[in-house]
């Protein structure tokens, strides 16, 4: 039986990146080896999630948490939650509590607007008098079909540092290395990082509120 990837688009271009020829027969080394590859592409997009501050991979029914407190009056003298990311992204639900103890209490969709801002998804709302901690439901992300290209290519190259070292048994991606003295002994650890390169090809998607 052929293998499905769960990342299709980009499991094919860790193939083709790596030359590697698909095969449609696979036997279970082949088939130990494409799921290998899924768990390193996953791995990658997880390390990016970190870098970027923000969920890159689709995702349904996430919850934000943040305080009325702090929203910010534009020049228009307009109440609006703070950017809060720039992927894909769609308000399920809005309520909010008065203090912790309360029972959530549902915002009407025509008292809030999401507005798109310099690619920055931005909420405002009509009225928040007596809202204190706010719950916002959304779905967003990327799908592998619709991953930006920077990304992507992230991801693959990432996934094919390890790849290509596996055979030594050893996870030196980033190559960056520490000595430490314990005892007497002196070890090197080996860090998981991205390198300038990618964190440049990064920089459209990275954030720095709701992480």
């Amino acid at each position: 039986m052929s293998y499905a990837s769960t990342y299709p688009k980009t499991f094919d271009r860790f193939l083709r990146f790596n030359d590697i020829t698909f095969n449609t027969a696979a036997g279970s080394d082949i088939e130990r080896l494409y799921g290998t590859i899924d768990i390193w592409l996953a791995g990658a997009f997880e390390r990016i999630k970190t870098h970027c501050n923000q969920t890159i991979q689709a995702t349904t029914g996430k919850v934000f948490t943040f305080d009325f407190n702090e929203l910010v009056t534009d020049s228009g003298g307009d109440y609006y939650l703070p950017p809060i990311l720039n992927v894909p992204f769609v308000v399920t639900s809005i309520g909010y509590k008065g203090t912790v103890f309360d029972t959530l209490t549902a915002i009407s969709s025509g008292d809030y607007l999401l507005v798109t801002v310099n690619g920055n998804q931005r909420i405002y709302f009509r009225v928040w008098s007596g809202y204190n901690t706010g719950y916002l439901t959304a779905t967003l992300g990327y799908s592998d079909t619709n991953m930006p290209e920077n990304i992507q290519q992230v991801a693959v190259e990432m996934a094919s540092t390890i790849y290509r070292e596996s055979h030594i048994g050893g996870d030196s991606l980033g190559k960056k290395q520490e000595s430490e003295n314990m005892q007497g002994v002196s070890t090197t650890t080996i860090y998981y990082e991205l390198t300038p390169r990618h964190e440049k090809l990064l920089k459209p998607y990275t954030v720095a509120i709701f992480p």
